[in-house]
């Protein structure tokens, strides 16, 4: 296929743009009617660019890399969300689901952990079913921990574990510290949708103590902690029954509970087809998020007879990425045969 032609750097706008025009041109004569991708030779998904009715991503079954690809469908909530709270049940695809997450859940103050912030649950699930206005009224804690353990995540060394590096365990390795970067942009932009604002430090001494716990498993435990105080203070009149804990951890909610804390428990339920049509965007916000995960992936566009039209490498992470090619969901995209676009 030959070396490299072109590289550019293209923001998430740019990404959508991009993926419009691949599928807005399939029908016509000379061009790509198939997206695949792969990683390191091995094809994880792909997409009939003809199909009308929804932009539907085929999973290789076979992939060894097929979690990670799952983990890039729950970024941009691709799956089937199931939300329990108060003994009370609804699934996304319930059409009254919206009225009884207003009722429940975003007329309290709400309060998510970290699972819920790495999974972008708030931004894919939550965001694209409310309006602006309705986004601006609701009220969110963040806790420090959660950017505490986002932070150490960003930093960890890779192969702190001294594993040898298979294809696998190399790229769980350094996703650790891509996905911690992608959070942050979760967090960004939440600071700019709702009413946002950090849990105050009532005891600075708890960060040096977490600082000692760190890895050991208490991350969820201090959120519930911190949790407690903001209620012990009374800050902003806050008591246990104006709070809610938004968590895709199933313990944790139950401990919540058990500590008199109000949760929110979304389960992602079990799928085998995903149509990223479900709102503008989603499918460019999972390509992001899968080349995010991976780090790097290769796109080959191929006509119907199974030519190759058009191939690049796009790249998630790399050195020099800055906070702004970040929080604007930017690729690095390298063009190995490029047809007229």
């Amino acid at each position: 296929m030959g070396g490299i032609l072109d590289t550019q750097i293209r923001s998430g706008k740019d990404i959508r743009e991009l993926l419009k025009y691949y599928i807005g041109n399939s029908l016509a004569p000379n061009s790509p009617s198939k997206m695949q991708c792969t990683y390191e030779g091995s094809r994880i998904w792909e997409i009939d660019l003809r199909y009308r009715h929804g932009i539907f991503v085929n999973l290789n079954s076979e992939s060894e890399f097929l979690d990670h690809v799952s983990d890039a469908l729950s970024c941009c909530g691709a799956f089937d969300i199931s939300l329990s709270m108060d003994l009370e049940s609804k699934n996304l695809s319930d059409s009254d689901w919206k009225n009884w997450f207003l009722d429940k859940v975003a007329s309290k103050t709400m309060v998510v952990d970290t699972n819920f912030v790495i999974r972008h649950y708030f931004s894919s699930i939550i965001v694209p079913h409310f309006s602006k206005e309705e986004l601006t009224k609701m009220s969110l804690q963040m806790p420090r921990m959660v950017i505490l353990e986002i932070e150490r995540l960003g930093n960890a060394k890779e192969n702190k574990h001294g594993k040898k590096h298979t294809s696998d365990n190399k790229l769980i390795e350094e996703k650790e510290k891509r996905i911690a970067f992608y959070a942050t942009k979760e967090i960004y932009d939440l600071r700019k949708l709702v009413n946002y604002d950090l849990i105050p430090m009532y005891d600075p001494s708890s960060i040096v103590e977490f600082a000692e716990r760190e890895g050991k498993g208490f991350g969820d435990a201090w959120i519930r902690k911190e949790i407690h105080d903001m209620i012990g203070h009374h800050h902003k009149g806050f008591d246990s029954e104006k709070i809610v804990l938004l968590t895709c951890d199933l313990m944790n909610s139950m401990a919540a509970e058990a500590e008199g804390l109000a949760s929110c428990y979304f389960s992602r339920l079990p799928k085998s087809e995903f149509n990223l049509s479900g709102y503008e965007g989603q499918f460019s916000d999972f390509f992001v998020s899968n080349a995010v995960i991976f780090g790097a992936v290769n796109i080959d566009l191929s006509a119907s007879s199974g030519e190759i039209m058009d191939s690049f490498s796009v790249e998630g992470a790399w050195n020099g990425k800055t906070t702004s090619e970040w929080y604007s969901d930017s690729l690095r995209l390298k063009w190995r045969k490029i047809s007229k676009r």
